[in-house]
C-alpha cells in the first residue's frame, strides 16, 4: 500500500514541478485569460469586458481611429517591449521578431505575467509611449 501512496505522491510532485512560468507571449497571453477572467476589466481605461469584447458605451471610452480594435482586448505590456528589449542585440540586428525566436532573456521578460494586462485594443497602436500619472480625471458623462 505505502508503494501505491508514493507513486501516487510522486506523480504530483513531478507534475507540479512542470506548471511553471510561460515560456513565450503567446502562452502567457493563454494564462493572462484564465488569470484576469474573474475580473474581466481593462487595464487602463477600467472598461468591463466578456470575452474578447469590451463594453465601451458603459465606460465613456471614445474610440479615436478603428472602433473595431478598440472594442476587442489586447494583451499588453505594461513596461513596453520596445523599452525592454531595443538595446538588445537581437533587436538592433533585426527588431522585437528576432528577440523572440533567439534571445532567451527578451523571451522571459516578454513572457512575465507581471508585466502583461488586457488593454482596450487601441490604446497602445505600437508606437513607443512615454507613459505618466493623470493629477485629475475628467468627468464621465
Amino acid at each position: 500500500m505505502s508503494v501505491r501512496w508514493f507513486a501516487l505522491l510522486f506523480l504530483f510532485i513531478t507534475l507540479g514541478a512542470q506548471a511553471g512560468a510561460p515560456r513565450t507571449f503567446s502562452e502567457a497571453k493563454k494564462v493572462a485569460w484564465k488569470l484576469y477572467a474573474p475580473q474581466s476589466t481593462e487595464f487602463y481605461c477600467g472598461c468591463k469586458y466578456t470575452g474578447n469584447k469590451v463594453n465601451l458605451a458603459a465606460c465613456g471610452y471614445v474610440p479615436r481611429k478603428n472602433a473595431k480594435r478598440a472594442s476587442r482586448i489586447e494583451w499588453e505590456h505594461i513596461v513596453p517591449a520596445w523599452q525592454i528589449g531595443h538595446q538588445r542585440q537581437c533587436w538592433q540586428e533585426g527588431g522585437r521578431k528576432n528577440c523572440t525566436r533567439y534571445d532567451p532573456v527578451y523571451q522571459k521578460a516578454e513572457a512575465d505575467l507581471h508585466n502583461l494586462v488586457p488593454s482596450i485594443g487601441e490604446v497602445y497602436l505600437g508606437a513607443p509611449q512615454i507613459l505618466g500619472f493623470v493629477d485629475t480625471f475628467p468627468e464621465r458623462p
